[in-house]
């Protein structure tokens, strides 16, 4: 029977080589280097296409591997976070992400460092903590989907949707959340929690895991993926001039103090309202409201210091 400690070394890693403007492919060798050092037995599989990683760990896990390394950006990780939440030894596998995206919001949180051979050695160590998981169910009874970080309605996931290529990272973002102010105007959204029921004018709402989402807003600076809780920020029904005045309020952890924007905690909110609305999670477009979305405290094993 293999020991407990040859196990943490055994990983299966998925690599996608277009994070980090190709950084992940580049310096492939580096990191099959740093794994070697630290004697990690990983093999490397790169993925082929935008959602590849999801069946490639699928398969990894159907046959028998535990240890998944996750070497992307946020929507490597969020591929990741989904194959191992659908499959029924999720709660046996350990999730280690290797940050080489341009955005890492997720890992930005987690404090885990852009640094092949501190992964590595966590990777040989074994050492793990439990996060949480937020899981999206729509109303059409499609599969429910996960995620890590942050999920949103709004503006946010109306500039996913025009913009297709998101590979130039968090400069390309806001080039994009400028020009989508162009067009956008708030939507009436309705968020339902904990027996209450808000509805208004909304320019958008974000429902919380982390505190960062695209590539280094500091949207919610009380969220922890640990608490077992959302913190939600709901913008409210802010003109063009308005968000351009408070855009720097989004990356320094000040937008709850607008009077325009409302700060709740819950474990589960639902979002709906009379227009369909885009949902995005972890910068990935899931669907379209009604959508509830719901923690599962501590759902993910991923490695630690």
């Amino acid at each position: 029977m293999e020991s407990a400690a040859a196990n943490h070394r055994r990983w299966f890693a998925v690599l996608n080589p277009i994070s980090g403007h190709g950084r992940a492919w580049r310096e492939r060798a580096r990191i099959e280097a740093a794994l070697g050092t630290h004697h990690v037995d990983a093999q490397i599989v790169a993925s082929d296409y935008a959602g590849h990683a999801l069946p490639l760990i699928t398969e990894a896990l159907d046959a028998g591997a535990r240890n998944i390394l996750a070497i992307g950006g946020d929507g490597t990780m969020h591929e990741a976070a989904n194959a191992i939440m659908r499959h029924p030894a999720a709660a046996s596998v350990t999730l280690g992400p290797l940050p080489v995206g341009t955005g890492n919001d997720w890992c930005r949180c987690l404090r885990v460092p852009a640094d092949y051979s501190a992964i590595a050695a966590r990777c040989a160590r074994g050492q793990t903590e439990q996060v949480d998981v937020g899981e999206a169910r729509f109303a059409s009874g499609v599969q429910p989907r996960y995620f890590v970080n942050v999920a949103g309605a709004g503006f946010d996931a109306y500039v996913l949707q025009r913009m297709p290529d998101r590979r130039f990272g968090a400069f390309a973002y806001l080039i994009a959340v400028l020009r989508g102010l162009a067009g956008y105007r708030p939507q009436t959204m309705r968020l339902q929690h904990d027996g209450q029921s808000h509805e208004g004018r909304t320019f958008v709402t974000f429902v919380c895991l982390g505190a960062y989402c695209g590539g280094g807003m500091h949207v919610a600076p009380r969220a922890d993926p640990r608490d077992g809780a959302f913190d939600v920020v709901q913008v409210g029904d802010l003109g063009r001039l308005e968000v351009l005045a408070s855009l720097r309020r989004l990356f320094d952890g000040t937008i709850a103090l607008h009077p325009k924007v409302r700060t709740l905690q819950t474990q589960s909110i639902t979002i709906d309202g009379p227009e369909l609305l885009a949902v995005e999670a972890d910068g990935e477009l899931i669907g379209d409201t009604p959508v509830t979305l719901s923690v599962l405290p501590g759902a993910l094993r991923v490695i630690r210091e």
